[in-house]
């Protein structure tokens, strides 16, 4: 009897333990829990990359006059004022989350705005290179999936990484890509109401946000504009209200472009003719090959570019298989699409394309290399499954290894660099509110001076816009 009992319990224990193994693994593989891992993994390793914005926070270009309109005008006001040519609505959304966080979390300390703006950007920032572990699963393999969140993090930014992770003005770079992945989830995973609804409410503020992303509606509406071409008959009531909503913001959105009033380049402002050799190190170099090449890229040429670019296109038709074939296509169709704006609606780029000796500025590029990382990596993952399986499956490891190592030992950036210090060189935020208080500097809603004023001007590097801030919550805030 007493054997008996003894086997019978441990067979319950074994049953527990392979009921807790499965169960354990069932959480780990869930796109869930891959997400959110990745998610907080990714905040780590941009802050590791530049920490700067969040230990000596800043306000920093737009970043300040947004907030201001946020203060004066309210979130919606401040939307449709932020920019003349085009809506900015992800980031005076970001800047509003980060007014929420000092609210809720900060004790509505309004000295702790810079720090909170920093962190829900490098939030968004994580969340965006972890996406693929949801929305990208039919095309990207799980190992290829690590060595594109590895790439999407450790994407070189030169010297401008503190102008670029954690601030919530250079965020919109972003929403390119985010679209794409939002289009590419819609078109071959969505399957419920809840997931067209959310998918079309995204791209809709990605198209609020970033107008190139304009170019993504054939790709995410392609079966619906199929099915009334077609059929001649509806789609189905969510993706029906999808494409309205996302029909009205894009007209919204076009609207506003055309209407604009381009204002001319100022007399002294000089800007070097186009050339050829420009436009393949702006177009090409740059914008498609710098994720893979950086580490090589001044010794880059025309003619290197354009051999290089040519290989990669040969691949893609040698390697592609044809189950990708149109995500290539679409990968390439827009990095063809940003590289002509780069190169015709950028002059200010040109003046930095001179050599290959500098890939300023970092953060026009942010977005598009991301579209090339994808690209990069379906490439890879398409030309290791001609290989044998074990080796196939050692690919994208060693991929992800080669990454890592480069990224440690060609010249970026982990801690505190003299570049990031430098970018916040005069004065921290607290040091500019205090000078600010003692000069009196207080204003009304819209700028001008008056002793009973409701806001006090708080100057901001790199912009000849400063900030105004709620006068009572400032003094009264800790210091």
């Amino acid at each position: 009897m007493s054997v008996t009992a003894s086997q019978t319990r441990d067979e319950t224990g074994d049953a527990r333990l392979i009921g807790f193994r499965a169960a354990f693994r069932e959480v780990v593989c869930s796109p869930t829990f891959q997400f959110l891992a990745a998610s907080a993994a990714a905040f780590l390793v941009l802050f590791a990359r530049c920490p700067v914005n969040l230990l000596l926070p800043s306000f920093y270009a737009e970043d300040s006059h947004w907030t201001s309109l946020i203060f004066t005008h309210g979130f919606w006001s401040a939307v449709w004022l932020a920019k003349k040519d085009y809506f900015v609505f992800g980031n005076v959304g970001n800047l509003w989350l980060g007014l929420k966080f000092v609210e809720f979390f900060r004790g509505g300390n309004l000295l702790d705005i810079p720090f909170a703006h920093a962190t829900v950007a490098m939030l968004f920032a994580a969340t965006v290179v972890s996406l693929p572990f949801l929305l990208l699963r039919d095309i990207v393999q799980p190992s290829s999936r690590l060595l594109l969140w590895l790439m999407l993090c450790l994407i070189p930014l030169g010297t401008s990484e503190a102008e670029v992770l954690g601030k919530p003005m250079n965020i919109g770079y972003l929403f390119l890509f985010l679209g794409l992945q939002t289009a590419i989830f819609r078109v071959l995973a969505a399957r419920s109401w809840w997931h067209f609804l959310l998918s079309d409410l995204c791209l809709a503020l990605c198209i609020a946000t970033n107008p190139l992303c304009l170019l993504l509606l054939p790709v995410a509406f392609c079966g619906e504009l199929a099915r009334i071409w077609r059929k001649r008959a509806a789609p189905p009531l969510p993706a029906l209200f999808g494409l309205v909503l996302v029909t009205a913001v894009s007209l919204m959105v076009l609207w506003r472009m055309v209407s604009f009033e381009k204002v001319e380049i100022s007399p002294g402002s000089v800007v070097p003719p186009l050339t050829f050799r420009m436009a393949v190190q702006i177009g090409v170099a740059r914008n498609i090959l710098h994720p893979v090449v950086w580490p090589l890229f001044s010794h880059l040429t025309t003619s290197i570019s354009l051999v290089l670019l040519g290989l990669l296109v040969g691949a893609v038709f040698r390697f592609g298989r044809r189950t990708t074939l149109r995500w290539y296509a679409v990968c390439g169709s827009l990095l063809g699409a940003t590289s002509c704006a780069l190169v015709f609606l950028r002059p200010g780029l040109r003046e930095f394309s001179l050599s290959y000796a500098s890939t300023l500025p970092d953060r026009y590029y942010y977005g598009h290399n991301m579209i090339a990382c994808l690209l990069f990596v379906l490439l890879l993952q398409d030309g290791a499954s001609r290989l044998k399986p074990s080796l196939a499956r050692l690919v994208p490891w060693a991929a992800s290894v080669a990454v890592v190592l480069a990224f440690c030992l060609c010249g970026s950036y982990l801690g505190i660099s003299p570049q990031q210090i430098e970018s916040v060189r005069d004065a921290t935020f607290v040091e500019r509110v205090e000078d600010a208080l003692l000069r009196h500097d207080f204003v009304n809603a819209h700028g001008a001076p008056r002793p009973e004023g409701a806001f006090l001007r708080v100057s901001t590097p790199i912009t000849n816009r400063p900030a105004y801030l709620p006068r009572a919550s400032l003094e009264s805030s800790k210091r």
